[in-house]
């Protein structure tokens, strides 16, 4: 095949590309504060995966942060974003009528409460109580859902819709626990210690972490998670990994 036909191939491979998204900078969307995978607008796992992949990818890209993960999933329905990369749960509620990527991470849960509050030691401890968790409109409410499920009433569950708000709950005593996801967890174990503790075993949630779009866009899913297996096959996911969850 001569260079002259491979040329006009990619082009038109690139015109399929960006006529999908209506224009050429491919928008992503983030949260404004979700340690470690976003922890300020140029800091955190899911910052830099989203920076690693648009470069592997040649294409330009706008990050977006917003404030909630309400905010976050009308974004993305109203197409204001192609992407949401913010730690997203796979769940069976979003599989219906969006796309994910290769999971990139597994989801698993835990709960999390003060050390001061030295008469909760296991989550028996909780029956009675509240908890916190967050309202998470893009994994379908996989927090909630566990907590609801399991409990069947003996816990009462609060949501929230930022990180902020729910820990300051926590702090005050509104509530008596968080169910967070485990890399979050662990991101508040590491760096605040010394105030928390972790309640009972670690459990799985959803399907996995992955990258969430509209149905429309899954030419670019496809693409994104050729890159997934890239990264991992070359180790740079782990070492990107390993900045923000060598403690795990």
């Amino acid at each position: 095949m001569s260079m002259k036909v491979k040329g006009m191939l990619l082009g038109l491979v690139f015109c399929f590309f960006f006529s999908t998204l209506s224009h050429s900078t491919v928008r992503i969307g983030t949260l404004v504060y979700n340690p470690p995978f976003v922890i300020s607008s140029s800091e955190g796992f899911d910052i830099d995966l989203s920076h690693l992949l648009c470069s592997r990818l040649k294409i330009k890209c706008q990050l977006i942060p917003i404030k909630n993960t309400k905010q976050l999933y009308q974004a993305l329905e109203n197409g204001q974003v192609d992407l949401v990369i913010a730690g997203v749960t796979i769940s069976p509620a979003r599989q219906k009528d969006h796309v994910f990527s290769l999971p990139y991470m597994l989801s698993k849960g835990q709960f999390l409460t003060l050390k001061d509050q030295s008469h909760i030691n296991s989550e028996a401890d909780l029956e009675g109580s509240t908890v916190g968790v967050i309202k998470d409109e893009l994994s379908g409410g996989v927090l909630y859902a566990y907590v609801l499920n399991k409990y069947q009433g003996k816990i009462k569950v609060n949501q929230y819709d930022t990180v902020e708000n729910m820990f300051a709950a926590l702090s005050n005593k509104t509530i008596s626990a968080v169910f967070l996801y485990r890399s979050d967890v662990n991101y508040w174990n590491h760096n605040y210690g010394n105030l928390f503790k972790t309640l009972g075993p670690v459990v799985t949630l959803g399907e996995g972490i992955a990258i969430m779009a509209q149905s429309k866009n899954s030419n670019l899913i496809d693409r994104i998670n050729k890159i997934l297996q890239q990264i991992e096959q070359d180790d740079t996911y782990l070492a990107l990994y390993k900045t923000y969850f060598s403690n795990q």
